[in-house]
């Protein structure tokens, strides 16, 4: 397949596509291998635990019932063992259970051995712990717990060896789930690489074939170019293929054929050109003698300006000073703003402190409430006890601690009060300063009035300076009518010059040259 019959777009679009698409496929596919495993074997690790889970159950509850039988056996209670008795068959109903719910989780034969010789020996050791109560009804303690150590100690031993070996055979499968899930993540490792490589091939491919598409043709239009740089138009290489370097190749032999005709226009505007600047240079010589009468008007209008000048200058001043007192003013204004702002905060710390003290002036009214109650519990007290008083003396310590806190508040209230007078005395001062802050940007605001005036007075100046400068603006004037009309000339023929200039442009621009 040619793949210059495409054009240089549609072969980078196809191959970043193709790439594109390859590599999303690879990216799905293994996104969706990877979620199909991990709910396979969160699934499995699940159903796992819960096989564990049970057979934990299992085996605690075999525990349970091996203690009771213990106990039931060296005990001589009745009572007891009729109680233990209904438990363990209690606990026997739930292992039952546990076993029918542990069946439909035994994958693995080794897991179904374990099963059916816990199985086994758990009818050994039931039929050993029922002989073995019965006797011991007949032989008392001490003979019962010889049969649990003879007979029942054994049997459910095995009994749980028997359980502990389910639990362990869960655990195998679980292992030999993790080392199955391991084997497959390097499955997919090995296909990640297999596809990347593969990906990566044809990349290669596919960006060989495309540049060797685009540099061959490029270095057949460069060979042209340098040719014409060289002022070569007898060009001889053509292309007939129709992408974008075909195009242009044929636009460069276009170019060649149409320099020929170019160069012989652009002698012809040369030579308009050349015309065009000699009414110029003509227009131009006037329009000097006509200047040279302006320079004395212009002298004159030299005078009045210096003198302007020096009017000028000195308003500078006058406002410089006008602006440093302002600025000075300004400053004193701010300082007079910030201790208003300091007087506003204290008289609200005033503020606070007069809450404060309210404040505390209830809890004063509070503890003395309190301490009228006690006195009045402290009298009735003291009447029924006689002359023992013992009432009374507990009465009398609440009233002393209610009156030492009436004495602590007192005093917080004069600590309160004299903070508030030194915040009123702070307010009174501030207020003084912000008096005589305004009373100095006053003065300062009258300077800046006298500078005022001195500015007016310069103005006053300028004026009879601008005077002398409208006369020489008029003579001025009365010239540059005269040199309009010249202008209007040269401005015609210049009009001329550019038109001619401009189609030489048009005519140039069709190619580009070096910046001699």
């Amino acid at each position: 397949m040619n793949l210059r019959s495409f054009s240089v777009r549609m072969r980078l679009a196809g191959a970043f596509g193709l790439l594109t698409l390859g590599f999303s496929g690879v990216a799905a596919g293994l996104i969706w291998q990877g979620n199909i495993a991990s709910q396979k074997t969160a699934q499995v690790l699940s159903s796992n635990q819960q096989e564990r889970d049970i057979a934990l159950q299992w085996l605690s509850a075999i525990h349970q019932n091996a203690i009771r039988t213990q106990v039931a056996l060296s005990s001589n209670d009745s009572d007891l063992r009729k109680a233990l008795g209904r438990d363990m068959q209690a606990t026997s109903a739930q292992i039952d259970t546990t076993q029918k719910a542990l069946l439909p989780y035994l994958a693995s034969s080794p897991e179904k051995e374990a099963y059916a010789q816990a199985s086994s020996l758990r009818t050994i050791y039931t039929t050993a712990r029922k002989a073995a109560l019965a006797e011991q009804q007949a032989a008392g303690a001490t003979q019962g717990s010889q049969l649990f150590d003879t007979q029942v100690a054994q049997a459910a031993n095995a009994y749980l060896a028997a359980v502990d070996n389910v639990v362990a055979s869960a655990q195998q499968a679980a292992n030999a789930l993790a080392r199955d899930s391991q084997y497959q993540a390097e499955q997919e490792r090995e296909l990640v690489v297999g596809a990347v490589l593969a990906c990566a091939l044809l990349a290669g491919l596919l960006a060989w074939r495309i540049g060797r598409s685009i540099t061959v043709p490029l270095e057949q239009a460069l060979s042209l170019v340098s040719q014409l740089a060289r002022g070569d138009l007898r060009l001889r290489t053509s292309d007939e293929n129709g992408d974008e370097l075909g195009l242009l190749i044929t636009q460069i032999h276009a170019t060649a054929q149409s320099m020929g005709s170019v160069l012989g226009e652009i002698q012809q505007v040369s030579d308009s050109v050349l015309t065009a600047t000699s009414e110029i240079a003509a227009g131009n010589l006037d329009l000097s003698a006509r200047t040279e009468s302006q320079a004395s008007s212009l002298q004159e209008s030299a005078a009045a300006v210096e003198e302007l000048s020096a009017t000028v200058a000195n308003n500078a001043q006058a406002s410089q000073l006008a602006v440093n007192e302002t600025q000075q003013a300004s400053v004193v204004t701010a300082n007079a703003e910030t201790t208003m702002h300091d007087i506003q905060h204290a008289m609200q710390r005033i503020h606070d402190a007069s809450t404060k003290v309210s404040d505390i002036s209830a809890l004063i009214d509070t503890i003395a409430f309190q301490t009228n109650i006690l006195a009045l519990n402290a009298a009735v007290e003291a009447a029924r006890a006689g002359p023992e008083g013992r009432g009374f003396a507990v009465v009398a310590t609440e009233v002393r601690a209610l009156a030492q806190r009436t004495a602590n508040s007192a005093r917080e209230i004069k600590e309160v009060v004299g903070q508030t007078l030194m915040e009123i005395e702070a307010g009174v001062a501030k207020t003084q300063g912000a008096t005589s802050a305004v009373q100095r940007a006053r003065e300062r605001v009258d300077k800046v009035q006298s500078l005022m005036g001195d500015i007016s007075a310069a103005s006053q100046q300028q004026a009879a300076g601008l005077h002398q400068v409208n006369g020489a603006i008029a003579a001025l004037d009365a010239t540059t009518q005269q040199n309009s009309a010249l202008v209007e000339e040269a401005a015609a023929a210049a009009q001329s010059l550019r038109d001619q200039a401009q189609h030489l442009g048009t005519l140039t621009a069709r190619f580009q040259v070096l910046a001699l």
